[in-house]
């Protein structure tokens, strides 16, 4: 079903590291360390600047896959992967993109015993 999709990627997006947002995804996830939201601290850091949490990059754009079109229901997101080489500082621009790596369909059993799942992994 998605096996065109395989290699297709969107346009980068670009996404600014903002501190009002990452203050209130660290209050959302419940991690009020201070290099993430006291900004004396993070001035202070090894890093000279607040952090954005690892998970942090999970709110931002990453564009539109051109012709990939999803079904409303019965999709299930199996994996995500980010690649870090160093923090994502608070002010900073990230350019962001999406990717189908791999397909996979699995069947799943649920009450009814007739239920389909289909990943595109991204």
């Amino acid at each position: 079903m998605f096996e065109q999709s395989i290699g297709k990627r969107s346009e980068q997006v670009k996404n600014t590291v903002e501190r009002g947002a990452v203050k209130k995804f660290a209050e959302a996830i419940g991690d009020l360390h201070p290099l993430y939201i006291d900004e004396a601290y993070g001035q202070r850091s090894r890093f000279g600047e607040n952090i954005a949490p690892p998970t942090f990059p999970r709110v931002f754009a990453y564009g539109a896959i051109e012709g990939l079109v999803l079904p409303p229901k019965g999709l299930i997101h199996g994996e995500q992967r980010y690649h870090y080489t160093r923090p994502l500082l608070v002010g900073e621009d990230v350019y962001c993109f999406l990717e189908v790596k791999n397909y996979e369909e699995k069947a799943a059993k649920v009450a009814d015993g007739h239920s389909y799942a289909r990943w595109p992994w991204a």
